[in-house]
């Protein structure tokens, strides 16, 4: 599936607009934070100063916030009234997220999709620019799918254009809970940081392509060729997160929220020359599965 998430046209008059008005540049809007009702520090402490590419954050084995160790009965052979969850520690919630996620693909169950965009604001523009685009319909705003079971999710369910769905590990997250519901888990995580470069071609070599959808550089260059010439596409992707529901019966992934928060800096020429331009964008996919 194509991802360009704005029209490339739309934002090179919106550029020259910049330009024009750049003495009345006001503050950069927030990109948005996790929401921490959804996600829980849960052993994985966050991320607070930024890891190298290829440096290897300590692996986690804190018990999962939520889960409480078994206890004893003084000896006896008495068991406690309510099954204790066999989810205690971060690593097995993890290895439980990545089955469940990756037998979306392998499964193919019907799945229903949505998925939004919003356009945060560039950086340094006047507060005005960045409401002017919202309301024009630049950034395009809606995706309601239905897919039958026995669909292929190869270009359709994170990452695209994978066979797989997860390959995401302990050093891949600043955070990550799971919540015992009964029938059901909660899983949320929150993704580090990642930085996309314009030439990188496998992004499964970064936190967060190795569990969620990024723009195609390749793409992003493509569309702007009406107008002009990006010679640049970096992008940046922090504070992701995914929360999944996952059926504790059979480990399949009933739904999941997919929320991108990331820049986009476009280096070239659009109609005017560009010099890492950035763009600030949310985006939000909702799945909804039945096996």
């Amino acid at each position: 599936m194509k991802k360009i998430w704005f029209q490339l046209t739309a934002l090179a008059i919106t550029a020259s607009m910049l330009l024009a008005f750049s003495a009345c540049g006001g503050e950069e809007p927030a990109a948005g934070s996790t929401d921490p009702a959804l996600v829980e520090s849960a052993g994985v402490a966050p991320d607070e100063t930024e890891t190298p590419s290829g440096v290897e954050a300590e692996s986690q084995t804190e018990p999962v916030s939520g889960q409480e160790p078994a206890t004893q009965n003084g000896g006896g052979t008495d068991t406690p009234s309510t099954p204790k969850s066999p989810v205690t520690d971060n690593q097995t919630a993890l290895t439980l997220y990545n089955n469940a996620a990756n037998s979306v693909k392998t499964d193919k169950p019907a799945l229903h999709k949505e998925r939004g965009t919003e356009f945060i604001g560039f950086d340094n523009p006047s507060e005005w620019l960045a409401e002017l685009v919202n309301k024009t319909g630049v950034i395009p705003k809606d995706d309601d799918l239905n897919f039958p079971a026995g669909t292929d999710y190869t270009d359709w369910f994170p990452p695209i254009g994978e066979s797989w769905a997860s390959k995401l590990t302990l050093n891949d997250l600043k955070s990550i809970s799971c919540k015992d519901n009964g029938d059901t888990y909660t899983i949320a995580m929150t993704i580090k940081k990642s930085e996309i470069p314009t030439d990188l071609a496998d992004y499964s070599t970064t936190p967060v392509g190795r569990g969620m959808a990024i723009n195609s550089t390749a793409d992003l260059k493509a569309g702007a060729e009406a107008v002009g010439t990006l010679t640049g596409c970096d992008q940046v992707y922090d504070d992701c997160t995914i929360t999944a529901v996952i059926d504790k019966a059979t480990g399949k992934m009933k739904s999941a929220t997919h929320i991108l928060n990331f820049k986009i800096y476009l280096t070239g020429t659009l109609v005017i020359p560009l010099d890492h331009f950035a763009v600030s964008l949310r985006i939000t996919e909702n799945y909804t599965m039945n096996y």
